[in-house]
């Protein structure tokens, strides 16, 4: 008696499964994946998925233009489409939408994805941190700069004023460039910036005389232990005059 149980029990999940799926057609979900990054352009796939509907649901891939890009038939699980992404200047000619559609007539529309504005965000005005690190002539100027937005990849350049290029540098995504230089004798300005396939900003431009930065954190605990030690020398001298 187990073996008739355990079929019904399988045919009515079954049955339960396959109300579901001939539900009416749902709204189909439309994202995307980066497979792989080139300097000017990305491969992507764009998934379109109903997660109710009756089987098989054809999947069409449509331009913004309603221009159709591509179609498939599924079973089950999502459609995926492979897109070859380019920055172009005109962001709306990378805007896509999903139809999804039944052997009944049914038709179900996704919202529109701006592929444009999720591959290729400008990057953003980015901060620069100077500060000194060493004594004496060993002393060195460490600067760390990111940007809080922007697509990947993003190149970082350390620049003097009149824009010449000292160091360069494209870290991993969301990590800061960092570059050290010795401390000169006359005072210059510099500044920090940042450069993605969207634009390019840069930071505000700092003075760099030594004496007008801040100290690095082990440095600055350095000089309060001294002033502490030299104080306590001080108030101790003065209580042994009395």
């Amino acid at each position: 008696m187990k073996l008739p149980l355990l079929c019904m029990a399988m045919l009515a999940i079954s049955s339960s499964f396959r109300v579901q799926r001939e539900g009416v057609l749902s709204k189909p979900i439309i994202s995307y994946k980066v497979v792989k990054f080139f300097p000017k352009s990305r491969l992507v796939h764009i998934l379109c998925h109903s997660i109710q509907g009756s089987l098989p649901i054809i999947y069409t891939l449509m331009e913004s233009s309603n221009i159709t890009v591509s179609k498939k038939i599924m079973d089950n699980g999502p459609a995926k489409f492979p897109i070859l992404a380019t920055f172009k200047t005109r962001p709306d000619l990378l805007n896509y939408y999903c139809r999804a559609s039944t052997a009944s007539g049914e038709r179900a529309y996704s919202d529109v994805l701006k592929l444009f504005w999720e591959l290729w965000v400008p990057v953003s005005q980015p901060q620069a941190n100077f500060s000194l690190v060493g004594t004496g002539s060993s002393q060195m100027v460490v600067v760390s700069c990111l940007a809080s937005e922007g697509s990947p990849p993003i190149t970082y350049m350390l620049l003097r004023k009149n824009g010449h290029i000292l160091m360069e540098e494209t870290p991993l995504p969301g990590r800061p460039a960092n570059f050290s230089f010795p401390v000169n004798k006359i005072s210059a300005w510099y500044a920090c910036q940042a450069k993605n396939t969207g634009n390019t900003q840069r930071s505000a431009l700092t003075l760099v005389p030594p004496g007008e930065l801040p100290l690095a954190p082990t440095f600055v605990l350095a000089v309060s232990l001294t002033s502490m030690v030299a104080a306590f020398i001080i108030l101790y001298q003065n209580m042994m005059k009395r």
